[in-house]
């Protein structure tokens, strides 16, 4: 009889059943002692090369609402993103938001190339000074990679709603005092 059970086909399925519940205590767990994100999470501070040729800081930003897009020139992705919602973008910028384009190039050389090349990257144009303090502060795995930081410079979020409104929302967060 033991030997029909570890030979049958529902072998496996008894260890896909512990392996699920495996796999769900390391979730709860996990859930249990993680931090729920909340507003004000402090934004990490960052040195970067400003286009116009300033070494400036993130906390040089204090006070101003700012969208931070963490991009490179060799994404797809990012610059697909930059034309989808230019208009949206512009529409932020006149609002008074700094979008901040912080990029993540290897080298300075090719952000300069892209900068020349696509006209499309409004805002303040940023080229990081430590790749991999940044990645590792922000827990950058992928680009784009996109924040919001209101006057304090603490990390805010869109309401999560499908019909949300995301003008009005930084709207908002332009209204609030510091």
């Amino acid at each position: 009889m033991s030997d029909k059970l570890f030979n049958s086909p529902n072998r496996y399925s008894i260890k896909s059943q512990e392996m699920f519940a495996l796999k769900f205590l390391v979730l709860a767990l996990t859930m249990a002692f993680t931090p729920p994100v909340t507003d004000s999470d402090p934004a990490p501070d960052f040195e970067f090369f400003h286009e116009k040729g300033e070494l400036q800081k993130l906390s040089d930003y204090k006070g101003q609402v700012v969208y931070v897009s963490f991009w490179a020139s060799w994404c797809k992705p990012c610059l697909s993103n930059y034309q989808k919602y230019n208009s949206m973008r512009k529409e932020m910028q006149e609002m008074g938001v700094v979008l901040l384009n912080v990029s993540l190039d290897r080298d300075k050389a090719s952000w300069e190339r892209a900068l020349k090349s696509y006209s499309f990257l409004n805002g303040e144009n940023v080229h990081v000074t430590d790749l991999r303090k940044v990645m590792d502060l922000y827990q950058l795995t992928t680009i784009p990679e996109y924040r919001i930081l209101n006057k304090n410079l603490e990390e805010v979020y869109l309401d999560d709603k499908s019909n949300r409104d995301v003008i009005s929302s930084f709207q908002k967060w332009m209204d609030e005092t510091p």
